[in-house]
């Protein structure tokens, strides 16, 4: 897996640098902007080894500062594991899948995502009633994450679902997405998708994602996250549609 053309590069550090401000605005959601754009351009297997290094590094510095507010232990990590044993199988199907059928995929996803979002804005859950579902639902998130690299539409609802302070949100997730990232490095390595070459671009993509995030928490000071957010679904909106019309190219060709 190599990129050979530098107009790839440009277009991977631009989706980096709006990875890394919505992600200051709003806590996550970095591989919603990187891998429908990424997959767009070049293709969804390069998008989910890129976030493999930044899942994992961009999120200490948060895990850290938010550690005192975190979700108790046993929550946070049946949910970390169950998404880690996810993302293990879910490289499997990365690796064994057409690349234009995980392309479609990614598709739907972010579709799904954008519709959530819209239409179920108030879908909540009791965290006393709900101790069992973090396990299945963090696992379920973890296919998704491996094989099409984002599982926001199942893992970032969820949490959502508990209306949970930014403080608390924060650190979960992001325990979430580094056990994630622990579990599908060896997976990557072992299919030969990650390579030194990779890892060094996938290093530069972390700097350029964590350099980014301060932009998103002024932004976030000086108009509304719920405005920034719907204007990333709009941005997201269009990038889906250039997958599918893609997809459609192809399969009528």
């Amino acid at each position: 897996m190599a990129l050979d053309n530098f107009s790839y590069y440009i277009i991977i550090i631009a989706s980096f640098i709006l990875a890394g401000v919505l992600k200051g605005a709003t806590g996550a959601g970095a591989p919603i902007i990187t891998i429908p754009v990424i997959s767009a351009v070049y293709d969804v297997r390069l998008a989910v080894v890129l976030m493999v290094v930044p899942n994992f590094l961009s999120n200490i510095q948060q895990l850290y500062h938010f550690r005192k507010s975190i979700l108790p232990l046993f929550a946070t990590f049946s949910f970390a594991l169950g998404g880690g044993g996810g993302a293990f199988l879910g490289t499997i199907f990365l690796a064994n899948l057409s690349l234009d059928i995980l392309s479609l995929g990614v598709g739907i996803i972010v579709i799904i995502f954008i519709s959530f979002k819209f239409f179920v804005p108030t879908w909540k859950l009791e965290y006393k009633k709900s101790k069992n579902l973090f396990f299945p639902f963090g696992f379920f998130g973890g296919i998704f994450q491996g094989a099409a690299g984002i599982s926001a539409p199942i893992s970032i609802t969820f949490l959502n679902s508990f209306k949970l302070d930014r403080k608390t949100f924060i650190p979960t997730i992001s325990v979430y997405f580094m056990m994630m990232s622990v579990f599908q490095a060896p997976a990557l390595i072992h299919y030969e998708f990650m390579n030194f070459e990779i890892f060094v671009i996938s290093l530069i993509c972390t700097g350029i994602l964590i350099i980014s995030m301060p932009i998103g928490n002024k932004i976030a000071k000086s108009i509304s996250v719920e405005l920034f957010d719907k204007l990333i679904l709009v941005l997201l909106g269009f990038i889906s549609l250039k997958i599918f019309f893609d997809f459609g190219i192809k399969f009528y060709l």
